[in-house]
């Protein structure tokens, strides 16, 4: 099981658990496969809400460092309450990310901040199409 950092810890402005995100990273981890000796760090800028949508996933030093909006999370009719469906999906298709870094053969990509937009865009669709392959809702 990976280490797992998620902040900040308690969120303020949204109405999310980091407990409760810190289990959904270790089960999607353990679902995509994710080395095990591999730290996962989230953290969520709780300020940018829906329909706010961002992230980055890199890894650094073989430690996954994930940053995303809080709006990743948002329930999409209740603004600042966590949906477990849209984090599942949201984290999922970013730990495939990180994964891809780690050992899918994109070891030597750019940080995400360096990718061309056609790339992002690519990567994205590939970790997408990837969730929704293995079953958990897409919207």
């Amino acid at each position: 099981m990976p280490d797992i950092t998620v902040s900040p810890d308690p969120f303020h402005l949204v109405e999310y658990d980091a407990a409760v995100i810190r289990g959904l990273i270790e089960d999607i981890a353990a679902l995509v496969e994710l080395p095990t000796d591999a730290a996962v760090r989230l953290e969520v800028d709780e300020a940018l809400p829906h329909p706010l949508l961002a992230s980055e996933v890199d890894v650094v030093d073989g430690r996954v460092e994930i940053w995303c909006s809080g709006g990743n999370f948002a329930a999409r009719d209740r603004s600042r309450q966590f949906s477990e469906v849209h984090a599942r999906a949201q984290l999922m298709a970013m730990l495939l990310r990180a994964r891809d870094r780690l050992v899918g053969g994109c070891e030597d990509a750019p940080p995400d901040a360096e990718l061309s937009h056609a790339e992002r865009a690519a990567w994205d669709a590939s970790a997408w199409g990837r969730v929704a392959q293995s079953g958990i809702n897409v919207h």
